[in-house]
Protein backbone atom coordinates (compact mmCIF):
# COMPACT_ATOMS: atom_id res chain seq x y z
CA UNK A 1 0.00 0.00 0.00
CA UNK A 2 2.84 2.53 0.61
CA UNK A 3 4.60 1.72 -2.53
CA UNK A 4 0.66 2.51 -4.57
CA UNK A 5 0.58 5.96 -2.69
CA UNK A 6 4.09 6.81 -3.53
CA UNK A 7 3.60 6.35 -7.23
CA UNK A 8 0.01 8.27 -7.38
CA UNK A 9 2.15 10.77 -5.68
CA UNK A 10 5.04 10.60 -8.23
CA UNK A 11 1.60 11.03 -11.16
CA UNK A 12 0.11 14.04 -9.54
CA UNK A 13 2.96 16.22 -8.93
CA UNK A 14 3.95 15.35 -12.70
CA UNK A 15 0.44 16.16 -13.96
CA UNK A 16 0.78 19.32 -11.89
CA UNK A 17 4.11 20.47 -13.40
CA UNK A 18 2.90 19.90 -17.40
CA UNK A 19 2.28 23.49 -19.54
CA UNK A 20 -1.10 24.12 -20.23
CA UNK A 21 -2.07 23.75 -23.90
CA UNK A 22 -1.51 26.93 -26.38
CA UNK A 23 -3.97 28.65 -27.60
CA UNK A 24 -4.20 28.97 -31.25
CA UNK A 25 -2.10 31.85 -33.09
CA UNK A 26 -4.56 34.54 -34.42
CA UNK A 27 -4.26 35.26 -37.84
CA UNK A 28 -2.86 38.14 -39.33
CA UNK A 29 -4.81 41.08 -40.12
CA UNK A 30 -4.26 42.40 -43.98
CA UNK A 31 -2.06 45.69 -44.01
CA UNK A 32 -4.26 48.65 -44.27
CA UNK A 33 -4.49 50.30 -47.40
CA UNK A 34 -2.05 53.23 -48.53
CA UNK A 35 -2.11 55.70 -51.15
CA UNK A 36 0.03 53.74 -53.55
CA UNK A 37 -1.94 50.57 -53.49
CA UNK A 38 -3.19 49.62 -56.65
CA UNK A 39 -6.57 51.24 -58.17
CA UNK A 40 -9.31 48.76 -58.12
CA UNK A 41 -10.89 48.48 -61.48
CA UNK A 42 -13.58 50.05 -62.39
CA UNK A 43 -17.27 48.36 -62.88
CA UNK A 44 -19.59 51.48 -63.45
CA UNK A 45 -20.83 51.34 -66.92
CA UNK A 46 -19.64 54.63 -68.58
CA UNK A 47 -22.44 57.43 -69.36
CA UNK A 48 -24.00 57.19 -72.71
CA UNK A 49 -21.78 58.94 -75.70
CA UNK A 50 -22.87 62.39 -77.40
CA UNK A 51 -25.08 61.35 -80.58
CA UNK A 52 -23.24 60.13 -83.66
CA UNK A 53 -23.59 61.75 -86.96
CA UNK A 54 -25.59 60.38 -89.36
CA UNK A 55 -24.90 59.25 -92.82
CA UNK A 56 -27.36 61.03 -95.26
CA UNK A 57 -29.12 59.03 -98.14
CA UNK A 58 -26.13 58.72 -101.10
CA UNK A 59 -26.43 59.32 -104.68
CA UNK A 60 -25.33 55.61 -105.55
CA UNK A 61 -21.88 56.37 -105.27
CA UNK A 62 -19.30 55.51 -102.68
CA UNK A 63 -15.36 55.43 -103.54
CA UNK A 64 -12.67 53.43 -101.41
CA UNK A 65 -9.37 53.48 -100.85
CA UNK A 66 -6.37 52.64 -99.18
CA UNK A 67 -5.46 56.12 -98.33
CA UNK A 68 -6.23 59.36 -99.29
CA UNK A 69 -4.64 61.47 -102.23
CA UNK A 70 -4.57 64.93 -100.23
CA UNK A 71 -5.56 65.34 -96.62
CA UNK A 72 -9.09 66.24 -96.47
CA UNK A 73 -11.13 68.47 -93.95
CA UNK A 74 -13.48 66.87 -91.36
CA UNK A 75 -16.99 68.89 -90.35
CA UNK A 76 -20.41 68.31 -88.42
CA UNK A 77 -22.38 69.65 -90.85
CA UNK A 78 -22.47 69.84 -94.53
CA UNK A 79 -21.59 73.13 -94.74
CA UNK A 80 -20.16 73.74 -91.64
CA UNK A 81 -16.37 74.90 -90.46
CA UNK A 82 -13.81 72.49 -91.11
CA UNK A 83 -12.17 70.77 -87.51
CA UNK A 84 -10.52 68.18 -88.48
CA UNK A 85 -8.14 67.88 -91.28
CA UNK A 86 -6.86 64.11 -91.88
CA UNK A 87 -5.14 62.02 -94.34
CA UNK A 88 -2.04 60.13 -94.61
CA UNK A 89 -0.46 56.77 -96.10
CA UNK A 90 -1.73 54.26 -93.74
CA UNK A 91 -5.53 55.16 -92.94
CA UNK A 92 -8.89 53.13 -95.32
CA UNK A 93 -10.96 56.16 -97.04
CA UNK A 94 -14.74 55.58 -97.92
CA UNK A 95 -16.18 58.65 -99.70
CA UNK A 96 -20.17 58.42 -99.98
CA UNK A 97 -21.99 61.43 -102.05
CA UNK A 98 -25.22 62.70 -101.69
CA UNK A 99 -27.20 65.57 -102.62
CA UNK A 100 -27.29 68.23 -100.68
CA UNK A 101 -29.19 71.78 -100.33
CA UNK A 102 -30.28 73.76 -103.73
CA UNK A 103 -28.97 70.21 -105.19
CA UNK A 104 -25.44 70.64 -104.58
CA UNK A 105 -23.36 67.83 -104.39
CA UNK A 106 -22.43 66.96 -100.33
CA UNK A 107 -19.66 64.15 -99.27
CA UNK A 108 -19.45 61.93 -95.81
CA UNK A 109 -16.14 60.53 -95.05
CA UNK A 110 -15.17 57.36 -93.44
CA UNK A 111 -11.83 56.49 -92.38
CA UNK A 112 -10.44 53.25 -90.17
CA UNK A 113 -6.77 52.20 -89.12
CA UNK A 114 -6.47 48.96 -87.27
CA UNK A 115 -8.72 50.14 -83.52
CA UNK A 116 -9.33 53.32 -84.90
CA UNK A 117 -12.33 55.07 -87.15
CA UNK A 118 -13.63 58.77 -87.87
CA UNK A 119 -16.74 59.84 -89.49
CA UNK A 120 -18.08 62.99 -90.58
CA UNK A 121 -18.97 65.16 -93.56
CA UNK A 122 -16.52 66.53 -95.74
CA UNK A 123 -15.78 69.37 -98.40
CA UNK A 124 -16.15 67.69 -101.72
CA UNK A 125 -14.39 70.02 -103.68
CA UNK A 126 -11.36 69.26 -102.18
CA UNK A 127 -11.47 65.65 -102.75
CA UNK A 128 -9.41 64.48 -106.01
CA UNK A 129 -9.90 61.80 -107.63
CA UNK A 130 -8.66 59.67 -110.84
CA UNK A 131 -10.18 57.94 -114.28
CA UNK A 132 -8.76 54.39 -115.52
CA UNK A 133 -8.93 54.00 -118.93
CA UNK A 134 -9.17 56.22 -122.25
CA UNK A 135 -11.93 58.84 -120.55
CA UNK A 136 -12.24 61.77 -123.06
CA UNK A 137 -12.72 65.06 -121.89
CA UNK A 138 -14.62 67.67 -123.68
CA UNK A 139 -14.11 65.84 -126.57
CA UNK A 140 -10.43 66.73 -126.53
CA UNK A 141 -8.62 65.57 -123.76
CA UNK A 142 -7.23 62.35 -121.80
CA UNK A 143 -6.30 62.57 -118.52
CA UNK A 144 -3.29 60.57 -117.38
CA UNK A 145 -3.93 58.04 -114.89
CA UNK A 146 -1.81 60.36 -112.32
CA UNK A 147 -3.67 63.22 -113.00
CA UNK A 148 -5.78 64.36 -109.88
CA UNK A 149 -9.04 65.42 -111.06
CA UNK A 150 -11.57 67.53 -108.76
CA UNK A 151 -15.02 66.43 -108.17
CA UNK A 152 -17.67 69.64 -108.85
CA UNK A 153 -20.63 68.28 -108.65
CA UNK A 154 -23.43 65.64 -109.33
CA UNK A 155 -25.68 65.11 -112.49
CA UNK A 156 -28.27 62.60 -112.32
CA UNK A 157 -26.29 59.85 -110.63
CA UNK A 158 -23.42 60.61 -111.65
CA UNK A 159 -20.10 62.57 -110.77
CA UNK A 160 -19.28 65.85 -112.78
CA UNK A 161 -15.64 65.97 -112.42
CA UNK A 162 -13.20 68.82 -113.21
CA UNK A 163 -9.78 68.69 -115.59
CA UNK A 164 -7.75 71.79 -114.54
CA UNK A 165 -6.01 74.21 -116.68
CA UNK A 166 -3.12 72.97 -118.41
CA UNK A 167 -0.30 75.26 -118.69
CA UNK A 168 0.57 73.32 -122.20
CA UNK A 169 -2.90 74.17 -123.64
CA UNK A 170 -5.19 77.11 -123.35
CA UNK A 171 -8.34 75.67 -122.77
CA UNK A 172 -11.02 78.80 -122.99
CA UNK A 173 -12.71 77.31 -119.37
CA UNK A 174 -11.33 73.98 -117.49
CA UNK A 175 -13.24 70.96 -118.82
CA UNK A 176 -15.94 69.34 -116.82
CA UNK A 177 -17.10 65.69 -117.81
CA UNK A 178 -19.90 63.55 -115.84
CA UNK A 179 -18.11 60.14 -114.91
CA UNK A 180 -20.08 57.26 -113.51
CA UNK A 181 -18.76 56.13 -109.93
CA UNK A 182 -17.19 52.97 -110.99
CA UNK A 183 -14.77 54.98 -113.44
CA UNK A 184 -13.01 57.09 -110.49
CA UNK A 185 -10.82 55.65 -108.31
CA UNK A 186 -9.67 57.97 -104.93
CA UNK A 187 -5.27 56.30 -106.31
CA UNK A 188 -4.02 56.26 -109.19
CA UNK A 189 -5.51 52.83 -111.51
CA UNK A 190 -2.56 50.68 -112.12
CA UNK A 191 -1.08 50.72 -115.85
CA UNK A 192 -2.98 48.83 -118.76
CA UNK A 193 -1.13 47.55 -121.85
CA UNK A 194 -3.59 49.37 -123.68
CA UNK A 195 -4.10 52.51 -121.96
CA UNK A 196 -4.81 55.00 -124.99
CA UNK A 197 -6.05 53.03 -127.69
CA UNK A 198 -6.64 56.26 -129.75
CA UNK A 199 -3.24 56.31 -130.31
CA UNK A 200 -2.92 52.81 -132.31
CA UNK A 201 -1.82 53.38 -136.01
CA UNK A 202 -0.05 56.73 -135.42
CA UNK A 203 3.09 58.23 -137.02
CA UNK A 204 5.70 59.77 -135.17
CA UNK A 205 5.49 63.54 -136.35
CA UNK A 206 6.70 67.38 -134.96
CA UNK A 207 4.55 70.77 -135.12
CA UNK A 208 7.29 73.38 -136.93
CA UNK A 209 4.81 76.00 -135.60
CA UNK A 210 3.26 77.30 -132.26
CA UNK A 211 0.76 78.73 -130.96
CA UNK A 212 -1.95 76.61 -133.18
CA UNK A 213 -5.53 76.09 -133.12
CA UNK A 214 -7.24 72.57 -132.22
CA UNK A 215 -10.27 71.71 -132.98
CA UNK A 216 -12.74 68.95 -132.04
CA UNK A 217 -13.54 68.06 -135.21
CA UNK A 218 -12.11 68.08 -139.07
CA UNK A 219 -12.92 72.36 -139.76
CA UNK A 220 -14.67 72.53 -136.59
CA UNK A 221 -14.50 75.65 -134.69
CA UNK A 222 -10.91 75.73 -132.35
CA UNK A 223 -11.92 74.69 -128.72
CA UNK A 224 -8.44 75.02 -128.06
CA UNK A 225 -4.73 76.13 -128.53
CA UNK A 226 -1.80 74.44 -128.37
CA UNK A 227 1.30 76.37 -127.18
CA UNK A 228 5.08 75.82 -126.39
CA UNK A 229 8.00 77.10 -128.46
CA UNK A 230 8.46 74.45 -131.59
CA UNK A 231 9.72 72.17 -132.54
CA UNK A 232 7.33 70.12 -130.72
CA UNK A 233 6.94 66.03 -131.45
CA UNK A 234 3.38 64.65 -131.56
CA UNK A 235 1.62 61.67 -133.00
CA UNK A 236 -0.07 62.19 -136.31
CA UNK A 237 -3.17 60.14 -136.82
CA UNK A 238 -4.15 60.78 -140.23
CA UNK A 239 -4.60 63.95 -142.82
CA UNK A 240 -7.90 65.40 -144.54
CA UNK A 241 -9.20 68.34 -146.10
CA UNK A 242 -5.63 70.77 -144.84
CA UNK A 243 -6.10 69.34 -141.77
CA UNK A 244 -3.94 67.06 -139.96
CA UNK A 245 -5.62 64.90 -136.41
CA UNK A 246 -2.50 64.97 -134.27
CA UNK A 247 -1.83 63.34 -130.14
CA UNK A 248 0.13 65.61 -128.18
CA UNK A 249 1.59 64.81 -124.57
CA UNK A 250 0.05 67.90 -122.30
CA UNK A 251 1.36 68.59 -118.95
CA UNK A 252 -1.98 66.89 -117.31
CA UNK A 253 -3.51 65.14 -120.20
CA UNK A 254 -3.10 63.79 -123.59
CA UNK A 255 -5.26 66.56 -126.35
CA UNK A 256 -6.44 64.83 -129.61
CA UNK A 257 -7.81 66.89 -132.23
CA UNK A 258 -7.21 68.40 -136.02
CA UNK A 259 -4.83 71.24 -136.33
CA UNK A 260 -3.75 72.87 -139.86
CA UNK A 261 -1.80 70.18 -141.83
CA UNK A 262 0.47 72.70 -142.85
CA UNK A 263 2.27 72.95 -139.41
CA UNK A 264 2.81 68.98 -139.11
CA UNK A 265 5.74 67.09 -140.50
CA UNK A 266 6.52 63.49 -140.57
CA UNK A 267 9.61 62.70 -138.32
CA UNK A 268 11.19 63.53 -135.71
CA UNK A 269 11.83 62.07 -131.57
CA UNK A 270 8.90 60.49 -129.67
CA UNK A 271 7.67 62.12 -126.80
CA UNK A 272 5.74 60.09 -123.49
CA UNK A 273 3.68 61.50 -120.62
CA UNK A 274 5.38 63.60 -118.21
CA UNK A 275 5.90 61.77 -114.72
CA UNK A 276 3.50 62.46 -111.91
CA UNK A 277 5.07 62.35 -108.68
CA UNK A 278 3.36 62.85 -105.37
CA UNK A 279 4.14 62.42 -101.72
CA UNK A 280 1.33 62.58 -99.34
CA UNK A 281 3.04 64.46 -96.02
CA UNK A 282 0.51 64.98 -92.84
CA UNK A 283 2.83 65.95 -90.20
CA UNK A 284 1.32 67.44 -86.51
CA UNK A 285 3.09 68.66 -83.80
CA UNK A 286 1.89 67.51 -80.24
CA UNK A 287 2.30 70.13 -76.92
CA UNK A 288 2.59 68.99 -73.77
CA UNK A 289 2.26 65.38 -72.66
CA UNK A 290 1.79 62.64 -74.24
CA UNK A 291 0.30 59.69 -72.41
CA UNK A 292 0.28 56.52 -74.13
CA UNK A 293 -2.78 54.04 -72.85
CA UNK A 294 -4.95 50.91 -73.47
CA UNK A 295 -8.33 50.61 -72.67
CA UNK A 296 -10.74 47.46 -72.02
CA UNK A 297 -13.32 48.41 -73.43
CA UNK A 298 -14.32 50.53 -77.01
CA UNK A 299 -14.35 54.49 -76.51
CA UNK A 300 -16.45 56.75 -78.21
CA UNK A 301 -13.71 59.69 -79.99
CA UNK A 302 -15.73 62.97 -79.69
CA UNK A 303 -14.95 66.21 -82.18
CA UNK A 304 -15.44 69.21 -79.22
CA UNK A 305 -16.99 72.84 -80.83
CA UNK A 306 -18.61 75.62 -80.29
CA UNK A 307 -21.46 73.44 -78.22
CA UNK A 308 -22.64 70.02 -77.42
CA UNK A 309 -19.43 67.41 -78.38
CA UNK A 310 -20.31 64.61 -81.33
CA UNK A 311 -19.91 61.19 -81.59
CA UNK A 312 -17.47 61.27 -84.53
CA UNK A 313 -15.68 57.41 -84.24
CA UNK A 314 -14.74 55.39 -81.97
CA UNK A 315 -11.07 53.51 -80.18
CA UNK A 316 -11.55 49.86 -79.96
CA UNK A 317 -10.54 47.62 -76.86
CA UNK A 318 -6.96 46.60 -76.76
CA UNK A 319 -5.77 49.91 -79.05
CA UNK A 320 -2.95 51.70 -77.97
CA UNK A 321 -3.65 54.84 -78.03
CA UNK A 322 -1.50 58.75 -77.85
CA UNK A 323 -3.50 61.33 -75.58
CA UNK A 324 -3.08 64.29 -73.26
CA UNK A 325 -3.75 64.24 -69.66
CA UNK A 326 -7.71 65.11 -68.47
CA UNK A 327 -8.85 68.46 -68.14
CA UNK A 328 -12.90 70.14 -68.21
CA UNK A 329 -13.89 66.33 -68.06
CA UNK A 330 -12.14 65.13 -71.49
CA UNK A 331 -8.83 64.34 -72.53
CA UNK A 332 -7.43 64.91 -75.81
CA UNK A 333 -6.42 62.49 -78.37
CA UNK A 334 -3.61 62.40 -81.05
CA UNK A 335 -3.85 60.64 -83.92
CA UNK A 336 -1.28 60.44 -86.57
CA UNK A 337 -3.56 60.71 -89.77
CA UNK A 338 -5.31 63.31 -87.83
CA UNK A 339 -5.11 67.26 -86.94
CA UNK A 340 -7.62 69.40 -85.42
CA UNK A 341 -8.07 72.97 -86.20
CA UNK A 342 -7.55 75.20 -82.98
CA UNK A 343 -11.07 76.30 -82.59
CA UNK A 344 -11.73 72.08 -82.49
CA UNK A 345 -10.65 69.26 -80.01
CA UNK A 346 -10.40 65.80 -80.40
CA UNK A 347 -11.35 63.70 -77.02
CA UNK A 348 -12.85 61.05 -75.27
CA UNK A 349 -14.42 61.16 -72.25
CA UNK A 350 -12.75 61.65 -68.60
CA UNK A 351 -14.69 59.10 -67.04
CA UNK A 352 -13.60 56.43 -69.34
CA UNK A 353 -9.83 56.57 -69.01
CA UNK A 354 -10.65 54.67 -65.53
CA UNK A 355 -11.07 51.40 -67.82
CA UNK A 356 -7.56 52.10 -69.48
CA UNK A 357 -4.34 51.79 -68.12
CA UNK A 358 -0.56 54.13 -68.99
CA UNK A 359 1.70 52.67 -70.79
CA UNK A 360 4.07 55.32 -71.54
CA UNK A 361 4.07 59.07 -70.68
CA UNK A 362 6.83 61.34 -72.45
CA UNK A 363 7.29 64.97 -71.54
CA UNK A 364 7.23 67.17 -74.59
CA UNK A 365 7.43 70.87 -75.35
Amino acid sequence: MRTLGIALLVIAAGSGCREPERPPAPRPSPPPATATSAPVAATATPAPAPPPLDRPPTIGCSLLGERLWEPLPLRLEPEGDDLLEVGGWRVEARVSFFAGEADELGAFLELAQPGVTLRAFTDPSRLRVFVGGSVMFGRIAVPYRTTPLRVVGQREGDLVVRLEDDASVDLPAPLDEPLACDQLTLLPPEPTDDAEPFLRGTEIATLVKLPLPLSSELNGAPVASLLGIPPRAVLLAGRAQGQARIAIHGHRATYVGWVPGAAVQLGGSPSSPPGTHHESRFARSMIGPVITRRCTLDLPLLLTHAGEPRTVGHLAAGTIWRGGPPKNGVAPVFLDFARAHPQARLVVPAESLAHCTQVETVHGG
